[in-house]
């Protein structure tokens, strides 16, 4: 019996977390956020890149508002009520949803944090894509009468994404891919 109710309160807090993050996101992330502001690019008398640089105020300014917002939503998430049928806690399959609900009371108290990543990905011999996320990881614990459970969820959110061009270069050799080149031995 315990475990169905651990395992119906797990996904139900997830759901919580998962929608806490969301609806933090859509508000704090715009569609006028532009990389330009998050990232001055400073090119050279030749117009070439040579230095990208974070506008960290920013940047933890937007970490700092969506932690926030994310926490304030799940604090305001009241005490919850999960209701599983009693077929279902009979562990025998023909039955699981029928018969009335048990019902058990949850309160669920969670914690938010936030992270920057960002990522360079080569796309091509010229190119490289300069992409942001924001790693949001929701710590929620709830104490139910029959078991204490801990439930963390990571989302990951795209804040932004640029492609870097650069010089298309004279000669290009991607060492990486030596070892995989064609085995001439017998």
């Amino acid at each position: 019996m315990v475990p169905v109710f651990v395992d119906t309160c797990d996904a139900e807090v997830r759901a919580v977390a998962i929608n806490a993050v969301n609806n933090a996101a859509s508000t704090v992330i715009t569609e006028d956020l532009s990389y330009d502001d998050l990232f001055n690019v400073q090119k050279n008398v030749d117009g070439d890149i040579v230095l990208v640089q974070a506008k960290s105020v920013k940047i933890n300014r937007l970490a700092r508002e969506l932690a926030l917002l994310t926490q304030h939503n799940l604090e305001s998430v009241e005490e919850n009520e999960i209701g599983v049928a009693l077929g279902t806690l009979t562990g025998v399959t023909m039955f699981i949803g029928m018969g009335p609900q048990v019902k058990i009371k949850i309160v669920p108290i969670g914690v938010a944090n936030c992270d920057f990543v960002s990522e360079f990905v080569s796309a091509g011999i010229n190119q490289t894509v300069h992409k942001i996320y924001i790693d949001i990881l929701v710590t929620i614990m709830v104490a139910l009468p029959i078991a204490d459970i801990t439930v963390e969820t990571e989302s990951e959110i795209l804040i932004c994404e640029n492609t870097i061009i650069g010089k298309v270069p004279d000669t290009y050799l991607q060492v990486g891919r030596i070892t995989e080149g064609i085995n001439l031995v017998p």
